[in-house]
């Protein structure tokens, strides 16, 4: 009888545990403290460049196609194809700015209790955004594949910004959210069916 009672009372005190142990970011992001202790989140500075990389040799490849068809209207073989140029031109102009962005640039959140700061740097400069109060929301839409896409949002008075995002399943912006919104004090609001889903888990 004293077994099964130590039994059963070990059992609840490891469910217990599990139940208030603390949200886990993702291994592609990290969290520190400042100096003034205050939680401050960033994705990992390496994963940033490889993404920067990629988006850069899609601005290059890009940039390429546009200066070909350019030639070939200057040359007046096609002259219609000044307007693909000009398209192709701008999509590599916006894709090598964030390239220079994700590979130079730097972006963390930081957290304090119905607060966050939005801290930005490139080239010596920095900017912050503040949002207060704030509030997070985890968004699910679909794209024009009909696939199904997860954002985390956090919400301002007057802004809102997109923190994380992920195809067809919500891992990745949940846990950040659940991470955020314990740092926060805030609620993360949750689609209708996801909820539903995490809090059958």
């Amino acid at each position: 009888m004293e077994q099964s009672e130590l039994k059963g009372d070990l059992e609840k005190t490891l469910a217990l545990g599990q139940a208030v142990r603390p949200p886990e970011l993702p291994a592609t992001w990290e969290s520190g403290v400042d100096l003034e202790g205050i939680p401050v989140l960033q994705r990992r500075p390496a994963l940033r460049q490889r993404q920067g990389a990629i988006v850069g040799i899609l601005a290059a490849g890009l940039g390429a196609a546009a200066l070909v068809l350019a030639r070939r209207a200057m040359s007046g073989s096609d002259p219609l194809l000044w307007l693909p140029a000009a398209i192709l031109g701008t999509l590599a102009s916006g894709a090598a700015a964030g390239a220079v962005w994700l590979g130079f640039g730097r972006e963390a959140i930081r957290l304090r209790a119905g607060q966050a700061e939005v801290h930005r740097w490139l080239a010596g400069r920095k900017q912050i955004e503040t949002f207060s109060p704030v509030s997070l929301a985890l968004e699910h839409s679909t794209d024009s594949d009909g696939d199904d896409v997860y954002r985390l949002a956090m919400i301002g008075p007057s802004a809102r910004k997109s923190v994380a995002q992920s195809l067809h399943q919500p891992d990745e912006p949940l846990e950040i959210g659940r991470w955020m919104a314990q740092k926060l004090g805030c609620e993360l609001r949750l689609p209708p069916e996801l909820k539903s889903r995490v809090d059958a888990a």
